[in-house]
């Protein structure tokens, strides 16, 4: 039998406003432990978002130009995501910088049209600045009108290894994870807004979110199930999981490392962004471009991946269309986009996607003038697509090298994801998480 569930976050009322400017950036909810099995797609955050001013005094108009990332919607707050067992606080599954990986992930396995329709009903996404910029408007007049309820809705999944596996995961306390803890970390408002002319507009503005609940599905075993699992002293449980990894660069040929301590990685995937431009009111914080040197984009000429030194999985290096000439370039180089969809995604099985060349351009366009939200750029590999078993870099380091035509002094913060299998032991005593 299934049954919903509606859960109230345990850290703040539910009608309590929260917000990063306000000093309560964190919201935790709590799943207790049960003998049942909760479904993890069906998890939904619901609240209302709200986009102020001047103190929460004034409401943003046409003319402040105040916008989010259309793609990310009610994302782009999303800072941090933590998944833990409630009694052993065991962390299950920890997505640093949250919002950025999903600026990669939904674009990628999402269509225009899923954009502008139920996710923008349900997420406050778009697949246009300008929308976003309405977006926006609407919100604050709605909170002017009725400051108790005032705000856009929005009723949004958490796109995660864990709550995307096929199997229920199991709550009980003697053959589960001992009931659920799920918290959010707010994003910085500099993060979240921007003045899409690149002024100074969205400095004194600021987001905050009220009505928080949390609605999922539960489902009970059948008794047969339910004695076998009782009788049984040790339960298994596989998920994926999504680590996330920060670097920068500042020179034409660089090179990347990381120790990421993980036993089956099935893929992994870098985004790119100038660093001056996070944290940033004049920019998007979330805006996937390509490699800029200043304003200008820098050609990509080579790319390969190592596993401790050895080009891994490819035994070649990927030279590009643009690695003769620069400037003679329309457009990615598709087997860098290729295998960046396949990192994300497996290629075979993308259905919907908004990368194209029209947001690929390979060129110096902003997000402004490009469809579709904008550049979609990124750097990826699928490890095993095949066995979906992994490979094991759990005393291995990870290597990207990129060979670009980067020259000025303009640093890039590179944020590289990484997927893996785990496996969760569990027994009356506790639960274990093998990488």
């Amino acid at each position: 039998m299934k049954e919903y569930i509606d859960v109230l976050p345990t850290n703040v009322n539910q009608v309590q406003s929260v917000s990063y400017r306000n000093g309560n950036p964190l919201v935790e909810f709590k799943i207790g432990a049960q003998d049942r099995y909760l479904l993890g797609s069906t998890i939904r955050i619901n609240g209302q978002l709200s986009v102020t001013k001047a103190g929460g005094v004034v409401a943003p108009a046409d003319g402040d130009l105040i916008a989010m990332d259309p793609r990310l919607g009610v994302y782009a707050c999303i800072d941090q995501l933590v998944i833990s067992s409630s009694k052993t606080s065991q962390t299950i599954e920890h997505i640093k910088n949250y919002n950025t990986m999903l600026s990669t992930y939904l674009p990628t396995t999402s269509s225009p049209q899923d954009l502008i329709g139920h996710m923008g009903v349900t997420g406050l996404s778009s697949a246009n600045v300008n929308a976003s910029l309405e977006q926006i408007t609407t919100v604050a007049s709605n909170v002017t009108a009725n400051a108790e309820t005032g705000g856009s809705s929005f009723s949004i999944p958490l796109p995660c290894g864990f709550f995307l596996g096929q199997n229920p995961i199991p709550l009980s306390n003697t053959w589960g994870v001992k009931g659920i803890n799920i918290q959010l970390f707010l994003a910085p408002d500099s993060s979240v807004l921007f003045a899409t002319d690149g002024s100074t507009k969205a400095v004194d503005s600021y987001y905050s979110i009220r009505n928080l609940h949390l609605t999922a599905e539960v489902q009970d075993p059948s008794p047969e199930q339910l004695s076998q699992l009782v009788r049984q002293p040790n339960h298994s449980y596989d998920y994926n999981s999504i680590n996330g990894f920060y670097a920068t660069i500042q020179n034409s040929y660089a090179t990347i490392n990381f120790q990421l301590g993980l036993k089956r990685v099935l893929a992994f995937w870098a985004s790119f962004i100038r660093s001056s431009h996070i944290n940033n009111y004049q920019y998007n914080s979330f805006s996937r471009q390509d490699i800029r040197d200043g304003g200008t984009h820098s050609a990509i000429k080579e790319v390969f991946f190592t596993r401790d030194a050895i080009r891994f999985p490819q035994e070649y290096i990927m030279t590009t269309v643009q690695h003769a000439k620069d400037k003679i370039v329309h457009g990615e180089d598709p087997q860098i986009t290729r295998n960046f969809l396949n990192s994300v995604s497996p290629f075979t099985k993308l259905r919907r996607t908004t990368v194209s060349p029209y947001n690929t351009p390979g060129t110096n366009q902003s997000d402004l003038n490009l469809p579709d939200g904008g550049n979609i750029f990124g750097i990826g590999c699928a490890l095993d697509i095949i066995s979906n078993q992994g490979v094991d870099y759990s005393n291995s380091q990870f290597g990207l090298v990129v060979n670009t035509s980067l020259l000025g002094d303009n640093p890039q913060s590179v944020f590289v994801f990484v997927h893996a299998k785990q496996t969760l032991l569990m027994n009356a005593s506790g639960i274990q998480v093998l990488s």
